[in-house]
């Protein structure tokens, strides 16, 4: 059996306890279409660049989801959102 100096020891002890991140659902609204802009939160908008879509948003003269709430899933460390789903 292998033994860990104090300092390894330590630093494993410290690297258990962090905060695993989890990702859980959020929800958006989409505030523009078809160029696709999502408001998170109060301030955050998110564009194309950090979105992945999974679902169809329409925007046309019979239907609009402008101020349909989305679900969004955050991956890439909260970076990036797949757009999963819509709330009804």
């Amino acid at each position: 059996m292998i033994y860990l100096d104090s300092v390894s020891e330590l630093a494993k002890l410290f690297k258990e306890r962090e905060n695993q991140s989890v990702y859980s659902p959020m929800i958006g609204i989409v505030i523009e279409l078809p160029d696709v802009r999502i408001r998170l939160a109060d301030k955050i908008i998110l564009d194309d660049s950090h979105l992945t879509i999974c679902v169809v948003l329409q925007h046309n003269v019979e239907c609009s989801d402008i101020g349909r709430e989305v679900v969004l899933l955050p991956y890439a460390d909260g970076q990036k959102f797949f757009v999963i789903g819509m709330v009804n």
